[in-house]
């Protein structure tokens, strides 16, 4: 008598049920709305001391200034994505 082999189909329905790590979600996008307008206060707030400290880069003063942003947003994108992670989910 021949047995089936479920291994390989059962495998396959766990791996179908999980999220992929490259699926965007809205959530995804949220976090990243909420990490560029933490960024921007951030930046608007500190942006006459940026201005002065960047003053000696002469040309380069504006690249420093929109790196800086872009670091402060990706800083701040990160706090929010690790500290959303961390959150109990609503029904579990």
């Amino acid at each position: 008598m021949l047995t089936p082999d479920t291994t390989e189909a059962e495998s396959r329905s766990r791996r179908d049920a999980e999220p992929t790590g490259d699926c965007i979600t809205v959530t995804t996008y949220l976090e990243l709305l909420a990490g560029s307008i933490a960024a921007a206060i951030v930046f608007l707030f500190a942006l006459p001391e940026l201005i002065a400290l960047t003053n000696p880069l002469g040309v380069l003063s504006t690249t420093a200034l929109v790196f800086t942003f872009i670091f402060a947003w990706f800083f701040a994108w990160g706090v929010i994505r690790i500290t959303q992670a961390q959150l109990p989910t609503p029904g579990g």
